[in-house]
């Protein structure tokens, strides 16, 4: 008998241009998993782009657009090796991350 049971990790990588779309994916994953989640805030990327108003001859004239990427990084351990658990979990990242870009990554063990 194995008394050790492997951990399996899951790092997810969450990626957003809406920070509401961010929190109502992780309340929903809160219901969906209840424990075992360690979810770790990233820093708020800025982007700012400067476009010329006029396609002639005024260049004074221009135009600044910013865009905001909130990053998320969500770790959740499995006690044991349930595929059959961790096959649900991708699946419902992947019909529930609506407006999300969404990187899963195996930490350890095998599918």
């Amino acid at each position: 008998m194995n008394f050790f049971k492997k951990k399996v990790i899951i790092k997810i990588n969450l990626y957003s241009y809406h920070k509401k779309y961010l929190n109502i994916f992780i309340k929903n994953l809160n219901f969906f998993i209840k424990d075992n989640i360690k979810i770790i805030n990233l820093p708020l990327k800025k982007t700012k782009y400067t476009v010329i108003r006029s396609p002639h001859i005024y260049k004074k004239s221009r135009e600044q657009f910013e865009r905001s990427t909130h990053k998320k990084v969500i770790y959740i351990t499995f006690l044991n090796k349930s595929s059959k658990n961790i096959k649900e979990l991708i699946s419902f990242i992947n019909e529930n991350s609506i407006g999300l870009q969404s990187k899963i990554k195996k930490l350890n063990g095998k599918i």
